[in-house]
């Protein structure tokens, strides 16, 4: 028995998912800007694009990865001999 993936449902997360993440990257940057000043903002400016591109780039490669697969969940008899 086979339970298909509901790709519809896993693509919307998804794409929510990435969206509340730039949501939190932008309110981050505001946070910044209005808190620091010079090279301080330089450094946390690029601190917070390394990190935003690190865990966008493992968030999809985790997506697409999961894209491959049809049924995650299922149950098969197994034969022994």
């Amino acid at each position: 028995m086979d339970i298909p993936l509901a790709r519809t449902r896993f693509d919307l997360f998804a794409m929510l998912v990435l969206v509340a993440y730039a949501a939190v990257l932008t309110a981050l940057v505001v946070a910044t800007f209005a808190f620091l000043d010079g090279v301080a903002l330089l450094l946390v400016l690029t601190g917070l694009v390394l990190f935003w591109l690190f865990h966008s780039g493992h968030y999809v490669f985790t997506w697409s990865r999961m894209r491959r697969v049809d049924h995650p969940l299922g149950l098969r008899t197994v034969t022994v001999r």
